[in-house]
């Protein structure tokens, strides 16, 4: 029997989505087919933790493609309904509701024992913290699925050149392979928002120069970049850096962030480092 829609769910406890969390609940059930296949791409039977977990219905399916769901949600009426959904499945420890702030959230505590994979619909206000959130903990995930607004989407999918290549596109590059999934209307979701979205997976690169650095001062330090992305790089960067550093790194010094690729931005990095 076809289990009930979110909207659905909600009517029979009297609820109603909470502006105030951002809460637009996903209607079509292939969408959240879509993510739990993609999850079972990146690594079968892994630990899954679910950011935003609604009223369950992803986590369903997520419970098919994993051996272990952490339902994260905030909204306290939401975790009541997850709770009585889910009670025998949290009986045999294979789903564990958490109320939190997904952004707070401990995923090295969650994965202790081995890597796993970081799902979620991801509110925009919420999606460059959590992405970065998943950067730092690359440690112990192999990969993430996330639900996100098309136009985000569009900029970290995009290349080296583009006007859309942004700080956060050259961050998490370095941290994970991005693949757009499908694309999403906005009529999936209830109530229906003013943007369409994007499923997009990341799945962990290999990158030991990376796993050496403080994550959080690599990500001050491109960030600083971007924030001056009209200028030429010898401008931005001439406290630290000649043109003939930069030369001598192969980066062209009138070039401008948005044209770099990726690894240039580790290179940088590491050099200010061995410079000081």
């Amino acid at each position: 029997m076809r289990q009930k829609n979110p909207k659905q769910i909600l009517a029979e406890s009297s609820l109603y989505p909470k502006k105030s969390f951002g809460q637009n609940f996903m209607m079509d059930d292939m969408v959240n087919l879509a993510i739990s296949k993609t999850c079972a791409e990146i690594a079968k039977n892994a630990t899954i933790i679910e950011i935003g977990a609604g009223t369950g219905a992803l986590t369903e399916h997520l419970l098919e493609v994993s051996k272990k769901v952490y339902a994260i949600e905030r909204d306290r009426d939401l975790v009541k309904i997850l709770k009585d959904r889910f009670y025998k499945e949290i009986e045999a420890g294979i789903v564990e509701i958490c109320e939190a702030d997904a952004a707070r959230f401990s995923l090295k505590a969650a994965f202790k024992d081995d890597a796993g994979i970081l799902v979620g619909n991801l509110p925009y206000h919420l999606t460059s913290s959590i992405m970065l959130l998943a950067l730092k903990n690359r440690s112990v995930l192999l990969g993430c699925v996330f639900l996100i607004q098309s136009e985000v989407a569009l900029r970290l999918l995009s290349k080296p050149g583009s006007k859309d290549f942004s700080f956060l596109t050259a961050i998490m590059s370095l941290g994970f392979s991005l693949t757009r999934i499908r694309e999403v209307s906005r009529e999936a979701f209830w109530p229906v928002p003013k943007v369409d979205s994007t499923v997009i997976a990341l799945k962990k690169l290999p990158n030991e120069a990376l796993d050496q650095i403080d994550i959080e001062d690599l990500v001050k330090f491109v960030r600083s970049i971007f924030q001056k992305r009209r200028k030429q790089l010898k401008t931005i960067l001439r406290e630290k850096f000649s043109e003939s550093d930069l030369l001598a790194l192969g980066i062209d010094p009138k070039a401008r962030p948005e044209d770099l690729e990726p690894e240039m931005f580790l290179k940088l990095y590491f050099y200010r480092e061995h410079s000081r």
